[in-house]
């Protein structure tokens, strides 16, 4: 029933990579993979299923967008240490149809990016990397929220990455 078990990941690819790329302090695990589900909805093309999910989060006040300043790229990379890849990738769970789940999904790494990019209430963080324009990003500085525990509430703090780089 391994298949079966699999199925319970919906949202989850993303929602690990948010938390991991955030150093595990900006969200509850809850509130990540609610973003992770709604990116997994849009890879699905479930628009009715995707718009009806994100209602039910904002409802009961769970993020419904990224509202810290992280890079896409982190949460792409963030993706490659996920327990789910394989040598051929990292599988999604995306749904055919409501009830009817999909597992182990490779998804077009532009979609994906897409699909996290569309979780921002603005334009993206991005720096550029040799891979994209041939220039080195030496350093940035990311804002990033600090949980408190037992409440909603977040205090900011920065913290600085020397040496990274993205598209």
């Amino acid at each position: 029933h391994l298949g079966l078990r699999n199925v319970l990941n919906l949202g989850h690819t993303v929602g690990h990579a948010i938390e991991s790329a955030t150093g595990y302090t900006a969200y509850r695990h809850g509130e990540a993979v609610g973003l992770g589900l709604l990116a997994a909805l849009r890879l699905s093309a479930a628009e009715e299923l995707r718009a009806e999910v994100k209602e039910i989060l904002a409802r009961h006040d769970l993020p419904t967008r990224l509202e810290v300043p992280i890079e896409v790229a982190d949460i792409l990379e963030s993706r490659g240490s996920d327990k789910k890849r394989t040598a051929a990738g990292v599988g999604f769970v995306l749904l055919r149809q409501p009830g009817e789940p999909r597992t182990g999904q490779l998804v077009d790494p532009a979609k994906v990016r897409e699909a996290v990019e569309e979780l921002y209430p603005w334009p993206p963080p991005r720096t550029a990397s040799p891979s994209c324009t041939g220039s080195t990003s030496t350093s940035s500085t990311v804002a990033t929220p600090r949980s408190t525990v037992g409440s909603r509430s977040r205090s900011w703090r920065r913290r600085s990455r020397a040496g990274r780089t993205s598209c």
